[in-house]
């Protein structure tokens, strides 16, 4: 048979010079995430300088394991950094009421734990840029940073002080340090409304950010219950749902959490989600809740990976890879 070497060369160059979609040369890529099931205890907000030590510690260990683009922490992982001036006089106390009683004793001038957090509010904002920013730095990696209360200040018309609020707010920090997105709860628990007396957020505000291109969003907790979520999130690329869960982890729990994430991801077209979740005490409080990295399957979801032990610390890694072509 004779070959006509002109046409099997035209075919080739025209293969070659055809235009290889972006998604197909980096599909084996995607983003590798890293779920911290954070373990506190109140040894580790003892100090600035050891709960950043204990992060840095944890965070080279993560990294030369997994190599991650993102790293995410839980709900109120940075909220005890509020208390870290008080450590020595609360230490070893039996509960938070008792222990703001003795704060109390020393600081007469704050009125309620309200008062307490909101005093330390803009300080431990500043806390926390310096470690996580300083870790995103130095890792070069995106780290969703749990949350802590902030402050909130807004100008009203008929009066010339602002009206100041406490949120819990969720904080992310970029490649270079930098604060790159923040986001409040909105649908808050009863400990948080009735105990803390916080204050909500705006659905409107969440939008998310990028992290190799792709849509990176957060529910915090209770929110994720909530189905208004859905419409907010369309066209995400992964959900992420930050907890501090402070009750027992029991069956009847564990069914609870089915309609959260697993639900939210069932009835949108978000192709991830992975709940993060904080466990440990901290005087009286305590949390459990099991982490978990979960993928959409047609009108469902399946479980892609989760933690062994919903009372202790855990790390779990996830290489996300997406089908679509752009």
């Amino acid at each position: 048979m004779k070959i006509n070497i002109k046409i099997i060369v035209f075919f080739i160059l025209t293969l070659l010079s055809s235009p290889v979609p972006v998604r197909a040369q980096n599909i084996e890529e995607g983003i590798k995430v890293t779920a911290v099931q954070l373990e506190v205890s109140p040894s580790l907000y003892s100090s600035e300088d050891h709960f950043y030590n204990s992060m840095d510690r944890l965070m080279g260990k993560i990294v030369e394991k997994h190599k991650p683009d993102l790293v995410i922490f839980p709900e109120y992982t940075g909220v005890f950094l509020a208390l870290v001036p008080y450590h020595n006089l609360i230490d070893g106390f039996p509960d938070i009421s008792k222990a703001l009683s003795r704060i109390q004793k020393i600081y007469p001038q704050i009125g309620s734990i309200n008062e307490l957090f909101s005093l330390q509010a803009d300080v431990t904002g500043r806390i926390m840029d310096r470690i996580w920013g300083r870790l995103a730095n130095k890792y070069g990696i995106t780290i969703v940073a749990g949350s802590y209360f902030a402050l909130t200040y807004e100008a009203l018309d008929d009066t010339e002080k602002p009206h100041v609020e406490l949120r819990n707010r969720a904080v992310v920090y970029g490649l270079t340090g930098e604060r790159i997105y923040s986001q409040d709860k909105v649908f808050l628990t009863e400990f948080e409304q009735n105990v803390l007396a916080l204050s909500s957020g705006e659905i409107g505000s969440a939008a998310g950010f990028n992290v190799k291109g792709r849509r990176v969003v957060i529910s915090i907790c209770r929110d994720t219950f909530m189905e208004e979520w859905e419409e907010r999130f369309e066209g995400a690329d992964l959900w992420i749902d930050i907890k501090a869960n402070g009750t027992e982890y029991t069956e009847e729990e564990r069914r609870r959490f089915l309609t959260a994430l697993p639900e939210r991801i069932a009835n949108s077209e978000v192709p991830y989600g992975v709940t993060v979740c904080l466990t440990g005490r901290y005087l009286d409080l305590f949390w459990e809740g099991e982490s978990s990295f979960i993928e959409k399957e047609d009108e469902s979801y399946r479980v892609l990976k989760a933690t062994e032990s919903y009372r202790s610390l855990e790390i779990v890694a996830q290489l996300l890879t997406f089908d679509d072509i752009y």
